[in-house]
Parts: C-alpha cells; structure tokens; sequence
C-alpha cells in the first residue's frame, strides 16, 4: 500500500501509506550509513506519542543510530517566538548540532514552529516531517511554509524551508477526533472546488465512506490533494504576486475573518468550510454557477458536520477585518474565485460592498436555520 509520490521541484518526495515503520528506519539506516547525519532529534505531539513509539521501538532495539526525543504538548501558544531561545537551548542540551537530522511528529503547529527552528538552528540543519493530522497532510506539510507568531500576528515570522522528505501514514489519522479530522477534510474540498471537478463529484458520493475514514479512499483524496497542492506551488515557492501559489488561498478570506472574529474558538479548518460557503454564495449571486449548482452545495453542505460558532456575525466587523486581509490592494478586498466549479479563475475579484454583506447575511441565517 506504499507509494512514493515524487515532487521532483521540491527535491523530495511524499511516502504515503499505512504502517510506514519499517521503511522508515531502513531509509534512515541508509542515510546514516552514507554519512548524511549523525543523530536524529525526534520532536512528538504527545497526543501521538503511543503510535509514535511504534517507530521508536525500531531505532531503540538497533541501537545503531543515535537519538533524543523531544514530547510537546501542543497549543497554538508554542509557535509564539518567546519561546523560541528555550527551544534552543533544548536542542543544544540534546546535543543537537549541524550534523543533526529533526524529524517532526505532528501536525501543523508542530511542523510549522520546528521547521522553522530547523531553519535557524546552527544556520540550519535538515528535517523531515511526518504529518499526523490530515490539514497537515493535505496542505501545512507541503511547500515548505514554516513560521512562528509575533504576539497575536500569526505566522508573522517565518521562511520557506522545504524538508527533507514526508512520511504520511494513514494510521496516525485514527489519532485524530471528529472535530480535527473534519477540519482537515476542509482543505481537500477546496482543492476540489478549484481545481478538480471529477474529485468534487467523487467526495459527494463517497462522503459517508469518507466520513468513516475508509483508507482507500483516503489515500486516493490526500494523494490527488498533494499533487494539486504541488501543481500551484512547483513554479511560485515564494508566492509572487504574478504566481499561483496564493491562489490556493480560497474560502480564506472569510475562514480567517471568522477565526479572528471568535478568537480562533473555531478551528481554522471549520472557519475554511464556512469560508467555502460564503463564497459559493457569491457565486451563486453573481451567476457563476447555477441554482441548480447551488442547491447541490446546500444539500452536500447539510452533511457535512460543520461547527456551529455560537453568534450572529456583524457584517460591519467582518468587513473590517476582511478588508486588512494580506491578499488587498488599493485598499480593495480581493477574492480568490472560480471561473466554474473545479476552475480556479487566476484574477483577483473584487465584489460590491453590498454583495459582500450580504453573503454575511446569508452565513447568519444558514446558521440559525441549522443549529437552532
């Protein structure tokens, strides 16, 4: 059930399966042995921790590669830079130096806080990561992106720093509850929306087997998701203003006005499905898709277990927040869009204010109507 997907501009590649143990530390007995490094830093979401040891137990029965182990109990607080010289000073107690390989367990926090550290740490020492909630396989854990927060700024700080190499196991996704599983589901669908209509179609068929995390399926959707993740960002690492990259940034300008307003009592994966929404509303409003269309999404939005943000949403704030959104210009809220469903339109669109509050309007009764 391994396969090797090659991000051949990335210069590494995405193992994705179940039960990765055993290939895993034959890859790393290679690598060792051809002088690549001299001890591996294991850095673990403790909510991972017993599955993780399945990997461990390897290294500890050889005992022919030198390891530490790193256990972080993750919050949104440890990507804040204060903690920065700590961590530091953690790796330096470890015997940490540049010969040293970092392999992240863990999800997007994780990977984001100490992908950075790697970037930094002695000038920079090599990492690899293996992603163990679904938002991190799908889309954190791929390009590269690494950053830490600057007070309340997220990701204020940061560098691309690509890894080493990913090991996706599917097993570690039956660590995850409904909530975060659900969430991460979030970002495959956008990579539908705008790129892939045969993937759309498939998902509403197949959402009950998806819900149900059926593995094949699984593999198929973060598989396809990867490679459409890899076909935006192959050419605009960097996320220039003439590139794709941050086109990928659909249903975020909402998603992230919703985050902020709730102070992130919402997960940014939900706050994505919400975003989804909103804009299909636009859509809908602006005649890119069909009534038809548009009650297909309604009737496959009822399905979806979305969480309910527990407030009515003032048009005016959410505005003013969308408006300091980092994708404006000339002071103009600017939309990632579709040109049709699974077309992502490669234009920024700028929409009335009128239209743009009344798709809030709209958010607060689709709310009312489903959760009271």
């Amino acid at each position: 059930m391994l396969t090797y997907l090659e991000l051949k501009k990335l210069n590494h590649s995405v193992a994705l399966g179940k039960k990765l143990e055993q290939d895993f530390y034959s890859d790393m007995i290679e690598n060792h042995t051809d002088g690549e490094f001299n001890k591996l830093i294991f850095v673990i979401d403790n909510n991972v921790m017993k599955k993780a040891k399945k990997y461990l137990i390897y290294f500890k029965t050889s005992k022919i590669i030198p390891y530490e182990i790193l256990t972080i109990n993750v919050n949104e607080s440890i990507k804040n830079v204060n903690e920065l010289e700590s961590y530091i000073l953690l790796l330096k107690k470890m015997g940490a130096d540049r010969k040293s390989l970092m392999v992240i367990m863990g999800g997007g926090i994780l990977s984001d806080t100490f992908g950075f550290i790697a970037s930094i740490f002695m000038r920079g020492i090599k990492w690899i990561v293996f992603p163990t909630s679904l938002l991190s396989m799908v889309d954190s854990s791929i390009g590269g992106k690494v950053a830490m927060n600057v007070g309340q700024i997220k990701n204020y700080i940061g560098v691309i720093n690509l890894p080493k190499g990913i090991y996706s196991d599917l097993d570690f996704l039956n660590t995850l509850n409904k909530n975060d599983y659900v969430a991460g589901l979030s970002e495959v669908y956008k990579y539908a929306m705008i790129n892939d209509e045969l993937m759309l179609s498939f998902m509403h068929k197949n959402w009950d087997k998806i819900l149900k995390r059926e593995p094949l399926i699984l593999k198929k959707l973060i598989e396809r998701s990867i490679f459409t993740k890899y076909d935006f960002i192959k050419d605009d690492l960097h996320e220039k203003e003439s590139g794709k990259r941050r086109f990928l940034n659909f249903g975020h300008t909402f998603g992230h006005a919703l985050e902020s307003i709730t102070h992130h009592k919402i997960s940014h994966g939900h706050a994505i499905w919400w975003g989804m929404l909103y804009m299909i509303h636009i859509f809908y409003q602006k005649s890119v898709i069909s009534e038809n269309d548009f009650v297909m999404f309604l009737n496959f939005f009822e399905r979806v277990p979305l969480a309910d943000f527990k407030m009515k949403l003032d048009p005016k704030k959410i505005y003013e927040i969308m408006k300091s959104d980092k994708k404006n210009a000339n002071d103009k809220i600017r939309f990632v869009a579709i040109k049709k469903i699974g077309q992502i339109d490669l234009k920024w669109q700028e929409y009335s204010d009128k239209l743009i509050y009344d798709s809030v309007t709209f958010i607060n009764k689709y709310q009312k109507e489903r959760f009271s």
